[in-house]
């Protein structure tokens, strides 16, 4: 059966598919360092329950590690999305050994054609969300990363020192803002969402 998203997904670009990166119980992991932004996986939830209420199309990614022992490797219980946010029944679940989920082609395969409008979340806001979000903008799609239903890591810098995972995740929004991908708050993405009256 074909995976590619229906008139849910905004053909035409009328309508943003939610593209969830990467929100798996594996990196949670203490090995992968402190998180910023505790609320993220709130975030995560509260859109995706407004996009299945709206009835629009929503996707998964989930990262699977090439690394022994990783809790991301095959088979290993923290490769599976985060129970809060677990996809429903027909929702597509892409698996990828990359950092951009274009180059897993079913992904890519799956969503409408550019420029439909793709909204971002997940993990982490500097490697699989920026991305994600880079080479869909390459591609011509519309993108807008939700910036606080993304999370990131604690990094070393090439001197040694440790950059706080707030520092990291800022400096992240503010390059994907530079090359013009939009940043929007989930309390603004959620009112877009919201019934109108009549």
């Amino acid at each position: 059966m074909s995976e590619r998203l229906g008139r849910r997904s905004g053909v035409g670009g009328r309508l943003p598919t939610l593209v969830i990166v990467d929100v798996q119980i594996g990196l949670a992991a203490p090995e992968y360092g402190r998180r910023c932004n505790p609320r993220f996986l709130l975030h995560v939830e509260q859109l995706l329950g407004a996009w299945r209420t709206a009835g629009l199309a929503v996707v998964f990614t989930r990262h699977v590690s090439s690394r022994p022992g990783s809790p991301l490797a095959p088979g290993a219980d923290g490769l599976a999305i985060e129970p809060r946010v677990a996809p429903a029944s027909g929702e597509p679940v892409f698996d990828k050994r990359t950092n951009s989920a274009f180059k897993q082609p079913r992904f890519a395969a799956a969503l409408a054609p550019a420029p439909a409008e793709l909204v971002v979340v997940g993990l982490a806001t500097d490697a699989c969300v920026t991305a994600t979000a880079r080479e869909a903008l390459d591609l011509g799609y519309r993108v807008t990363v939700v910036h606080d239903a993304c999370s990131t890591y604690e990094r070393r810098a090439p001197a040694g020192e440790t950059l706080p995972a707030e520092l990291v995740h800022d400096v992240a929004l503010a390059a994907l803002a530079a090359s013009g991908i939009r940043l929007r708050s989930t309390a603004d993405q959620l009112a877009d969402l919201a019934p109108t009256d009549p």
